[in-house]
């Protein structure tokens, strides 16, 4: 009753307004929900139709309200003066309380329960349209109430536009009327301060301009759309689409404003008026352009064709719009048509000038024109075309008229001949370009304006105008507008020409007047010439005088970027142009002209270039396009060029100095980039040797007045200023005419070595000219005669004025990087060649005469050699120098210097002497090693050391060693101490002795122990190019080695570093700083090409890591054993032994030579000294992952030097390998802690050694054998080669036995980590060895078995070591993945393969219970590897472990590399087994795995099952194996596909799987299972406990995550299983089964697709497809989509006969994988085009990497799976079995239905899809009211993407070609009778779909039939012979 009375108070005449208001909003709550509770409860309870009642009263009183109150009614007819009276009435409070009435309005028509067909009065819009209004005048109450009240005006306006957009539609005059006043409202806002009211405004705008596009649209009469809308609102529709705000963030409201100006301006109705405006305002152009031209021939002809052409379009226009008018239409109605359009360009103009519109809109304008254009022509065509075939089909009947009625059919044949010769669109074929004249002519009066205004020096701002003109000539090569091939009169070239000369004009008046303008002037003069170039170059050849000047000595290219950026794009526009003309000289000749002008003759108008010509003709993009048009230079051209620059060169003294230096480089340029051949190679030869001939009076004056700089320096203060300043003008122009000069030789010795004719130019000359080398200078070419002499390089290179100029300096060293490859040529001429003469008989006259002139040529020859080689030595002393002094510059000055060293550097190390060199190298050193190394001066001295030139140069690298000694020693004295530093030095030659005795007294406690001082002292000799002292430095190394040993144990122990703190101690900081400097210095010298190395230099490099790697350590024993430092000791460390590393496997013999004895001590002292680092770094609060890394890391560099000693002592033959190896066993079973794994280390290196020595004699004796090589001698060195391998690895195999069992039960108990972990590891790694060595085929095997005959040994202790390896799996596989890999994971798996190895190998054969332990282990590993969800498509066959999906998938997503490794362990384990062996894994898999599928039993997982199933099918290859198998395939098959139907069919969620059973459990069970007992039973009565972390364990999931995706495991295992199957099936000569079998399999395929992955019951948001009831995903489902067509593949292969009755299953198997290959491919289309409020909320699609690399693989993951699909359906094609063929029309069926045809009801049916668009909207209209719109307007964004997806290709593009192939074969192999019985199918398929749908749906069937038929003829039919 509450509700009722609120309700009939809305029409009581005595409540007032407010109180009326007050009601609705309380029935508004009520109604919606959102009011009291009560009030809500009672609006519950009214019936719907009451409630509708109630809603639409709202509506129809707020709306009356509104109308009233707004100033208009609802018919519009009433006077003013009665609207006055009603505002009147309504009083000031109805004013203040309309904002809450629209807001009522606006939450009832929002609801739901108001249709979109509910009627609304035509009077709603105008009163908006008054409410804008007032609001922008400020009529309306401000601040809050303003907003709110446009806030809701825009609720409003978006309703109107879009739910009731069909019902509601207003009339185009109010809603142009709405617009406008929504557009003015939103500029005034946003020309006041920014406030909360202009976002309102602006939301209020889109709002009503979308409602005016939405009216526009749908308007029949587009002519009454152009009235309304153009004149008023086109000022405002531009502002608010151009301004730059919304340019920049692309705003929704400058979209709306596009779209209703493309709407209104460019209709197809108003296409041909303004083509026809358009070519009235070319003619015009025309016309002005031929008055201006003083009536030129080509202006005739321009006007001429424009007005014949604009006759002919109005023609043309007149017989296409013909047909529209009913009576026929006048020529007044057409001028009409076209004045409208007319008035346009004059509004344009008018606005323009008056700046009301934004220039951007014309170039946008311009292009939209074109899109209608195009748009226009095609519907023009196709009309034509369907006339066309209309009148051709009644061609017959045409005939029979003209026949019978004579004269009348031939008048009607002439009117169809008629219409045919006009056709097309009857516009004419420039249309797009005379709207692009229109358009500039709108300009053209604003810019003549102020010109005038600029001219008579009236404040003008022309740069504007002049960016909109330049904006427009970018849109001629934007759209294709000037097409020069259509204007074959040159009329557009004409009016181009005319653009071009007003720009060139106004920016020629800018540049050289006085008037003040806008500084942007000539960058947009610039652009204007740009975008004319772009099209066409014939406008601007002309104007190259006139316009190099704008571009070299422009002030606006000196002051902003923007003008030198324009420039270098006009400069290289140009280039380009000329250069694909042929005309580059053209180009040059004018540059060279505008740049070398005179300064006498130069205009005072013109100033000379400056800045700006630096920056365009030096910019790296002018210079490449310059470089790009010269090498593409024809030949012919080649010698003009040389002549040219020939011709510029004396030119360069009269110039300015600064244009003289561009020309020069600018000619250097041009020479540098020439390509020449043997044609013209003379004639470039005579040219290149004009230059230098030009370039001799220039050069010789300034190369003696810089020789003589020296002498006359004392005078040069008496010469006056002028003549100095001449003087450095001319000092400035030498360093340029040096590298034209060198150019200019390099030019003329390319074309001498190309023609034979060519002689070399004085001083070029390799080879002797006339029986000498002439021993001339550098300079000699430019003497001519050589009647005077030059200064040489050297001297030149040595005087002061090289020494203060940077610049000459630089050139002149590249000159003598010239000149030192001359003479080196000419010194090997003159060292390894000999002349050929004919010897005389002896004692003869002649005999004496020649061999006096044979004396003579050798003295000659003799002196000629020592003159090059003193110039060579020079000049590479004085080259090595700079390089050295460039590379230890700090600023990075002087790189070139560096770049030409390296570039020589053979030459260098060959003629320059030791010091410069070494101090090159140090350098490099220290400036490639500097912490900021990714400077360019690091980055070339790390390519410098890098390159194998270095190495391989015996000079450089005996050099190396001394270099790195030098730098390290400086380091390490830095980390060592003061005492250190003077040792370093070589002084206190007293202190020595006394200060070895103090360091060996205080052990570690002293800041550097008399041997670390010994050790530097060494480093020093290194240093200095000595060599270390043998016994010095062995005592040195033994006791730094004990020292830090003995540190160690004193640390291990719990003794504490000495207490007493030295003075002499360096402070923490400067210590690591110096161990840092070490730690990259030997980084780097690692990283050098050390197999290139010669012996001498690895030794010397072998000693400075040794000495290194000890004085680092010691220096941080020195510290106290800081944990802060250990941060920087351990890298350093690691550095140290990774060079010797580099060393010991660089191939060179002599790299470790002298070490040999001293690196196992040393080596161990690093390990242990690494260790407790590691340990104090842990301590520290930090992460010790990093130092575990450099653990390992060292370990490996260990392992790998000791490996390679090892090695060397077993190829000399001697016992000092056993030595080594009894040492190492010995302290592996005495010494404690990080000793003991220091000694494990080591020992892994030296069974390696052995192994690697076997393995290689074995292959080599099998090549002796087979190549019959074989002997006595052989053989005996061979058995002792194999008793030494076989005593060393016995000495070392008793202590590993012993220690592994503590060393496996520590780690387990620290959980595999830590030291113990490390030890642990390394322990296992040896015995992997051991075992590996027993199974190679070397006596060395037998060898070690008869050492060992005494001992447990590691074969003994094997079976023990199982369960301890299982632990240590367990937890690895609970820990990080780089846990499980980095320190334990490796060499436990190598173990267990090794084990594996073993067992297949005894003799006699294992026991049962061993080999039950063996393969549960690995059954058990392989339960605890973690599984990923993404198996791929791909197939891969090696190695072996990829061809199982689990390990594919790990691999694939980089994650633990375990699994593979125990796969490669099952596989050796299978291979040898034997067949009573192989029964107990075949018998348990046939036991457990039902159990396993349904989720009782032993707790077994199916994975590791069939994985096992799938090893035993691949890996026996024994004939009883495989006969055992073929046993047991048909029980095998059954198996598997029961498994796969009972995880199909069987539960839909995962059950709670009991933990993982023990290695014990498993070996009792798999023994029971052989010996025929159930393996449940075996494990019944055991207690097993949960490993934590396991998959078992962590694998329980909720019904409602099961039923989205299934466990990964769980697809792991039906792909394996698939795997196995396909297996079975693809032999079908071992594995004989029957064809129930073979059924069984192809149903095990249809239930996966069928059954598994799709469930038709779960909820769509669940699914893994989005819009699919699917479980599996793109990426979860690709692995088992490819195991299912591969399975097919085989059985249709190799089991035809047995398919024979089961095709109607692989017809359903087919159909189920294309609906999910279809799904698929929507599903990625639809998560590619989200809403985009859902976008937003996710942050936007794919907006990580991640997601973005993930999109991209499932992409090529559905490619695959399209191909290997298409394989299926080419298989089944090809079959010639009878009954195949007709099932093929029902697959090609599926194929048109599903995936060729846009998605159709039937097909949406067939894939069960759930619009995620509807389910969005319902969620929206369950949501609160506040959220109502936005979630509305979410939902329509959502339905209109979905709409876009499913109105396109149900595919993409590459997976419907791949696809494709296989519906042609099924096409191909259907008959045409089948194919017409298709066709007349498909139309009874739509019949499911509505009437309107099911046409449109069998239409798009039968198109894609039709298609897919005219594909099948053009692309995969063969029509050729056979």
């Amino acid at each position: 009753m509450l509700l009722t009375a609120t309700f009939r108070l809305l029409y009581s005449g005595e409540a007032g307004f407010n109180r009326k208001l007050e009601a609705a909003e309380q029935l508004v709550g009520a109604l919606l929900g959102s009011g009291a509770s009560d009030a809500v409860a009672e609006a519950a309870a009214l019936p719907p139709l009451v409630t509708g009642h109630y809603l639409r009263s709202l509506v129809e009183w707020s709306s009356s309200a509104l109308i009233k109150g707004g100033g208009t009614d609802g018919g519009g007819k009433k006077s003013k003066k009665q609207q006055q009276g009603k505002h009147a009435a309504a009083g000031e409070q109805q004013a203040a309380c309309r904002p809450r009435c629209w807001a009522v309005l606006v939450a009832v028509l929002g609801s739901s329960s108001i249709p979109a067909s509910q009627p609304l009065p035509g009077a709603l819009l105008p009163a908006a349209t008054a409410a804008l209004q007032q609001a922008g005048q400020g009529q309306s109450p401000g601040g809050a109430q303003q907003t709110e009240l446009l806030r809701q005006l825009a609720s409003l306006l978006r309703l109107l536009a879009g739910k009731f957009g069909a019902s509601f539609r207003p009339g185009i005059e109010h809603a142009a009327a709405a617009a406008e006043a929504g557009l003015a409202g939103h500029a005034a806002a946003q020309q006041a301060a920014p406030t909360d009211s202009a976002a309102a405004w602006e939301e209020a705008a889109c709002a009503v301009v979308q409602l005016l596009a939405s009216t526009a649209a749908g308007h029949p009469n587009q002519r009454k759309v152009w009235d309304a809308a153009v004149p008023r609102l086109l000022p405002l529709l531009a502002g608010a689409a151009f301004t730059a705000d919304s340019l920049a963030a692309g705003s929704q409201l400058a979209g709306s404003c596009h779209q209703v100006l493309e709407a209104v301006l460019f209709s197809q109705q108003h296409v041909a008026p303004l083509a026809t405006a358009a070519a009235a305002e070319y003619t015009a152009a025309l016309t002005d352009a031929q008055a201006a031209g003083g009536g030129s021939g080509m202006a005739a002809a321009a006007r001429d064709a424009a007005a014949e052409q604009a006759e002919e379009g109005e023609e043309e226009d007149m017989e296409v719009n013909g047909s529209a008018d009913t009576g026929g239409a006048t020529q007044a109605q057409r001028s009409a048509a076209g004045g409208y359009a007319a008035q346009l360009f004059v509004a344009l103009r008018r606005q323009v000038a008056a700046h009301e519109v934004p220039l951007e809109l014309l170039p946008w304008m311009a292009g939209c024109f074109c899109a209608a254009l195009k748009q226009h022509r095609r519907v023009a065509e196709t009309e034509a075309e369907l006339t066309s075939q209309a009148d051709r089909r009644s061609k017959a009947q045409q005939q029979q008229q003209d026949e019978e009625g004579g004269e009348e059919g031939g008048a009607a044949a002439g009117g169809s001949t008629q219409r045919k010769a006009l056709g097309g669109s009857g516009l004419s074929v420039s249309a797009d370009f005379h709207f692009w004249v229109a358009l500039l002519r709108t300009l053209t009066p604003h810019v003549q304006q102020q010109q005038q205004q600029q001219q008579s020096n009236v404040e003008a701002e022309p740069a504007h105008t002049i960016g909109g003109v330049a904006l427009l000539a970018a849109a001629l090569r934007q759209h294709q507008l000037y097409r020069p091939t259509q204007d074959p009169a040159g009329q557009q070239r004409l009016l181009l020409q005319q653009l071009a000369d007003s720009a060139l004009a106004q920016a020629q008046e800018q540049h050289g007047g006085s008037v003040a303008v806008a500084t942007d002037m000539v960058p947009a003069a610039l652009e204007v010439m740009q975008g004319i170039l772009a099209v066409e170059h014939r406008v601007i050849q002309q104007q190259l005088p006139l316009l190099w000047p704008l571009l070299l000595q422009s002030p606006q290219a000196d002051a902003t970027p923007s003008g030198s950026g324009v420039a270098v794009a006009v400069s290289c526009s140009l280039v380009a142009a000329f250069a694909e003309l042929r005309q580059l000289e053209v180009l040059l000749r004018s540059l060279t002209d505008a740049l070398l002008q005179p300064e006498a003759h130069a205009p005072s108008a013109v100033p000379a270039p400056g800045a700006g010509a630096a920056a365009v003709l030096r910019s790296s993009r002018f210079q490449a396009a310059l470089s790009a048009a010269v090498v593409q230079l024809p030949s012919g051209q080649v010698p003009m060029l040389l002549r040219l620059a020939a011709e510029a060169a004396p030119r360069l003294a009269s110039a300015a100095p600064a244009s003289s230096l561009l020309a020069a480089d600018l000619w250097c340029c041009c020479l540098a980039s020439l390509r020449m051949d043997l044609t013209t190679a003379a004639a470039a030869a005579g040219a290149a040797g004009a230059l230098v001939a030009a370039l001799a009076p220039l050069m010789l004056p300034l190369l003696s007045a810089a020789a003589a700089s020296a002498d006359g320096s004392s005078g040069s203060a008496k010469k006056d200023k002028k003549q100095r300043k001449g003087q450095a003008a001319e000092a400035a122009l030498l360093p340029a005419l040096l590298r034209l000069y060198r150019r200019a030789l390099l030019v003329h010795a390319r074309c001498a070595g190309l023609h034979p004719q060519v002689a070399p130019l004085p001083g070029q000359h390799v080879q002797p000219v006339d029986g000498s080398i002439s021993a001339v200078g550098y300079f000699a070419p430019l003497l001519g005669d050589g009647s005077s002499s030059t200064p040489g390089l050297a001297a030149l290179l040595a005087s002061p004025a090289a020494s203060s100029s940077g610049d000459l300096r630089q050139a002149l060293l590249q000159a003598a990087e010239q000149r030192m490859c001359v003479l080196h040529q000419q010194q090997r001429y003159l060292t390894r060649t000999c002349p050929v003469t004919l010897l005389p008989e002896p004692g003869t006259e002649q005999a004496t005469q020649q061999a006096a002139q044979q004396a003579q040529q050798e003295q000659q020859a003799q002196q000629q050699l020592e003159g090059v080689e003193s110039e060579l030595r020079q000049l590479a002393e004085l080259l090595a120098t700079a390089a050295a002094e460039a590379a230890a510059a700090a600023d990075g000055s002087g790189l070139d210097a560096l770049q030409l060293a390296a570039g020589v550097l053979p030459i260098l190390q060959e003629w320059a002497s030791p010091a410069p060199l070494q101090q090159l190298l140090q350098a490099c050193l220290r400036q490639a090693s500097t912490s900021s190394s990714s400077s360019q001066a690091a980055l070339l001295c790390r390519s410098l050391l890098l390159s194998s030139d270095l190495v391989e140069q015996r000079q450089l690298a005996a050099l190396l060693p001394a270099a790195a000694a030098a730098e390290l020693s400086a380091a390490l004295s830095a980390a060592l101490g003061e005492a250190a530093e003077e040792a370093a030095d070589g002084s206190a030659k007293k202190k020595r002795k006394k200060g070895q005795e103090e360091g060996a007294a205080a052990g570690s406690g002293s800041p550097a122990s008399g041997h670390a001082l010994a050790l530097l002292q060494q480093l020093a000799r290194l240093a200095k190019g000595k060599a270390v002292k043998s016994s010095s430095w062995g005592a040195a190394v033994e006791g730094s080695s004990a020292s830090i040993l003995a540190a160690a144990a004193n640390l291990g122990g719990g003794g504490g570093s000495s207490s007493s703190s030295s003075k002499k101690r360096k402070p923490q900081a400067e210590a690591a700083a110096g161990i840092e400097a070490v730690q990259r210095q030997l980084q780097l010298l690692a990283q050098l090409p050390l197999a290139h190395l010669q012996p001498e230099g690895a030794a010397g490099l072998a000693a400075v890591a040794v000495g290194s790697l000890l004085c680092c350590w010691e220096a941080w024993f020195s510290q106290g054993k800081a944990s802060e430092l250990a941060g920087s000791a351990l890298p350093a460390g690691v550095a140290c032994l990774q060079l010797l590393a580099s060393l010991a496997g660089g191939g060179s013999s002599g790299s470790l030579e002298g070490q040999q004895q001293l690196l196992p001590v040393v080596l161990q002292a690093a390990l242990t000294a690494a260790m407790q680092a590691a340990a104090a770094a842990a301590a520290a609060p930090a992460d010790d992952a990093a130092g575990l890394r450099c653990v390992a890391e060292s370990a490996e560099h260990s392992r790998r030097v000791m490996q390679a000693l090892c090695a060397a002592q077993l190829a000399a033959g001697d016992d000092s390998a056993q030595h080594t190896a009894k040492q190492l066993s010995a302290q592996l079973q005495q010494q404690p802690g990080a000793q003991q794994w220091a000694a494990a280390v080591l020992a892994q290196g030296c069974l390696a050694a052995c192994f690697a020595a076997a393995h290689g004699a074995s292959r080599r004796a099998a090549a002796d054998i087979l190549c019959g090589g074989n002997s006595n001698s052989a053989s005996k060195e061979q058995q002792a080669s194999a008793a030494l391998i076989g005593s060393t690895a016995a000495s070392l195999e008793a202590s590993v036995a012993a220690t592994l069992p503590g060393a496996a039960e520590a780690a387990a108990a620290a959980s595999g980590s830590g030291q113990a972990g490390l030890l642990a590891g390394s322990l296992y790694s040896c015995a992997a060895l051991l075992l590996r060595l027993r199974c190679c085929d070397h006596p060395a095997a037998a060898a070690l078995e008869q050492a060992a005959a005494g001992g447990s040994g590691v074969v003994g202790t094997m079976a023990a070591a199982f369960q301890p390896a299982a632990v240590l799996l367990g937890q690895l596989a609970a820990a990080r993945p780089a846990a499980a890999t980095s320190l334990l994971g490796h060499p436990l798996m190598e173990y267990i393969a090794a084990c594996c190895s073993v067992t297949g190998r005894m003799r006699p054969a294992a026991s049962s219970s061993h080999y039950a332990s063996l393969l549960a282990l690995l059954l058990h590993s392989l339960g605890q590897q973690p599984v990923d969800s993404t198996v791929p498509p791909g197939r891969q066959t090696i190695p072996f472990a990829a061809a199982f999906p689990a390990a594919a998938a790990a691999a694939a997503a980089e994650g633990s590399a375990a699994r593979p490794l125990l796969l490669e362990a099952l596989r050796e384990l299978v291979a040898g087994s034997s067949s009573q062996q192989l029964l107990l894994p075949l018998r348990y898999v046939e036991a457990a795995l039902p159990a396993a599928a349904s989720g009782s039993g032993s707790g077994s997982s199916p994975l590791p099952l069939c994985e096992l199933l799938l090893v035993l099918l691949e890996a026996a290859s024994g004939g009883r194996q495989q006969r055992l198998l073929a046993q047991h395939a048909e029980r095998v098959a059954g198996l598997l596909s029961g498994f796969i139907s009972s995880a199909a069919y069987g539960r839909q969620q995962p059950l709670d799987q009991p933990a993982l059973p023990s290695v014990k459990q498993l070996a009792a069970a798999i023994l029971a299972a052989g010996e025929g007992i159930n393996p449940a039973s075996a494990v019944a009565g055991e207690e097993t406990p949960a490993a934590p972390g396991t998959p078992a364990a962590a694998g329980a999931t909720t019904a409602a995550d099961a039923a989205a995706a299934p466990p990964a495991a769980e697809v792991a295992a039906l792909c394996t299983a698939l795997r196995a199957l396909e297996s079975l099936a693809a032999r079908p000569k071992l594995f004989q089964l029957p064809a129930a079998t073979v059924g069984s399999m192809v149903a095990s395929v249809a239930a996966i697709w069928t059954a598994y992955a799709e469930q038709p019951g779960a909820s769509a948001g669940a699914a893994a497809l989005p819009g699919f009831c699917f479980r599996l995903g793109a990426s979860s489902g690709a692995g088992l989509f490819a195991a299912s067509c591969h399975l097919l593949l085989s059985l249709l292969r190799h089991r035809q006969q047995e398919l024979r009755r089961c095709l109607p299953l692989v017809l359903q198997a087919l159909r189920a994988l294309l609906r999910f290959m279809v799904a698929a491919e929507l599903s990625a289309c639809l998560q590619q085009h989200p809403p985009e409020a859902a976008a937003a909320a996710a942050g936007g699609p794919g907006s990580t990497p991640q997601a973005v690399q993930q999109a991209a693989r499932e992409r090529q993951w559905r490619i695959k799976c399209a191909e290997l699909l298409a394989s299926v359906l080419t298989e089944l094609a090809g079959l010639k079995e009878a009954g195949v063929g007709r099932y093929c029309p029902h697959l090609l069926a599926d194929y048109l239905v599903l995936a060729a045809a846009p998605p159709c009801g039937k097909s949406k049916a067939l894939l069960h899809f759930h619009s995620p668009a509807r389910a969005l909207a319902a969620a929206a209209a369950g949501g609160s009211s506040s959220d109502a719109t936005a979630a509305a307007a979410a939902a329509a964004a959502a339905a209109a993407a979905e709409e876009e997806v499913l109105a396109g290709e149900p595919m993409s593009r590459e997976a419907a070609a791949a696809l494709r192939q296989g519906a042609y074969a099924l096409y191909g192999a259907c008959s045409p009778a089948e194919i017409q019985f298709l066709y007349a199918s498909l139309a009874a398929g739509g019949g499911s779909c509505s009437a309107r749908g099911g046409s449109a749906a069998v239409a798009s069937w039968r198109a894609a039939l039709a298609g897919l038929k005219a594909d099948f003829e053009k692309h995969h039919k063969y029509t050729g012979k056979v």
